[in-house]
């Protein structure tokens, strides 16, 4: 089928706004919250922040009628990986006396795999770190008792919710913006073991594609005009937004 265009007459006039230069594509998004990865180390971890007891944060159930299990494609575990633990680099994973440490064989789905674009995740995909699925645990305290995740804290927080539901637990990941996110975790137990430390290096695109469009408004009552195509056999919704710059 041939691709459907539109041409879309657009007047863009400046009413409230103080003024308007013109930007490039890179400048439209902060890079700034993407991970080094330079600095980040996949087999030690300087320092943990510890989710606490596994407490639903998301109380709807899941729809994993869509979801892929992506867990190869996705996680890594180092035999040698170590961690910092009460200020001494102890190898994973750690048991501490008349203490085992806990088992993880966590699997990771992506719940909405039509979210991705042209081969990459992108910042609608939700992605799903399983510890128990169909009633059977992937991750667990061998001696009954509860446990948590522990992840190396240069992964902003903010993008992980805990999900608990009879049949199933574990964290929901949604990264809202794009880069490079290496998610360096492992589980820990209430008498302080840890698990094996797994890594998953997530690359993240926009989900949408942005093109800019070249020139200013330079006044108050500054008005210009533009032709816009769009295609709508790519996508079936266009958004034109304006970003407001002030003057030096």
């Amino acid at each position: 089928m041939n691709a459907i265009k539109h041409t879309v007459f657009m007047v863009i006039s400046l009413i409230y706004l103080l003024s308007i230069t013109p930007v490039s594509a890179s400048e439209l998004y902060d890079e700034s919250t993407s991970i080094d990865l330079e600095t980040v180390s996949e087999t030690v971890v300087e320092s943990f922040t510890v989710l606490g007891s596994m407490e639903s944060s998301q109380p709807e159930i899941i729809d994993f009628s869509n979801a892929i299990d992506v867990s190869k494609q996705l996680i890594s575990v180092d035999t040698e990986s170590r961690a910092e633990i009460n200020g001494q680099t102890e190898l994973m994973p750690y048991a501490v006396s008349e203490n085992q440490p806990p088992v993880a064989d966590p699997a990771v789905f992506v719940l909405n795999p039509e979210s991705a674009r042209d081969g990459f995740y992108t910042t609608d995909t939700v992605f799903f770190i399983a510890t128990r699925w169909n009633n059977t645990d992937l991750c667990y305290d061998p001696e009954g008792g509860s446990i948590s995740l522990a992840y190396d804290d240069s992964f902003p927080g903010g993008y992980i919710s805990v999900e608990r539901q009879p049949t199933y637990e574990g964290y929901y990941i949604q990264i809202f913006n794009h880069g490079k996110y290496p998610f360096i975790f492992a589980f820990t137990d209430e008498n302080g073991g840890m698990s094996e430390i797994f890594t998953i290096n997530f690359d993240i695109i926009s989900r949408g594609v942005f093109t800019p469009i070249e020139g200013s408004l330079d006044s108050m009552t500054d008005i210009k005009e533009y032709d816009i195509s769009v295609d709508y056999s790519v996508a079936d919704e266009y958004s034109i937004g304006l970003l407001r710059v002030e003057k030096a």
